[in-house]
């Protein structure tokens, strides 16, 4: 039974690690998300032109392996054009920005009640 103690230990200590992590992970993209707009402003005001951050520059730009028929298919489409037009409109639509925040957000408001629950 002593043994067990110790190994419980170490799993809570574990646990409080990875929540913890998850955590500041959150408070870290949530900080991302004002940050990349003034980044944004700042290069606006130094360059004169506006670099826009989108879920399409998040694809072509930082993930441009996910699929080849995917990117194929955002760069040339040959069919589906009405979904074409309608994924490209909201890829172009929603910014990064956005959705480091909300996700940012919603893991810095999850965390913390998923801990609660496995401490009680």
């Amino acid at each position: 039974m002593g043994c067990n103690v110790g190994k419980e230990k170490i799993t809570d200590k574990i646990l409080n690690f990875i929540y913890g992590t998850v955590y500041f992970t959150g408070i870290i993209m949530v900080f991302c998300s004002f940050g990349l707009p003034c980044y944004q402003i700042y290069m606006y005001f130094r360059h004169g032109f506006w670099k826009s951050y989108s879920i399409t520059w998040l694809i072509f730009e930082i993930f441009p392996d996910i699929s080849p028929k995917f990117i194929h298919w955002l760069t040339n489409p040959t069919d589906w054009l009405g979904a074409h037009k309608i994924l490209v409109f909201i890829f172009n639509l929603i910014p990064i920005s956005g959705i480091l925040f909300f996700l940012g957000l919603g893991i810095v408001i999850i965390v913390p009640e998923e801990y609660s629950k496995k401490i009680t």
